[in-house]
């Protein structure tokens, strides 16, 4: 990947070891975790202007459907 750009970010302790946690748990490093998440981020935008709710849902064993939206902050 050409032109490249390094950056450093500050995370709060619980942040860092949530991230960690889940880039170990995929076996990605910490930039391909960030490059992932960006990309879902910008995916999720996209959506949400297109009109659409981004969420998740499950069928449960009784029939009945759990739903949530989430909402990016503007």
């Amino acid at each position: 990947m050409a032109g490249k750009v390094k950056i450093t970010l500050d995370l709060s302790e619980r942040l860092s070891e949530q991230m960690e946690e889940a880039r170990q748990k995929r076996g990605i490093t910490k930039a391909d975790f960030f490059r992932q998440s960006l990309g879902l981020l910008f995916a999720m935008e996209k959506a949400q202007q297109e009109g659409f709710n981004v969420g998740a849902y499950r069928h449960n064993p009784d029939g009945s459907t759990d739903q949530r939206v989430f909402l990016l902050p503007r």
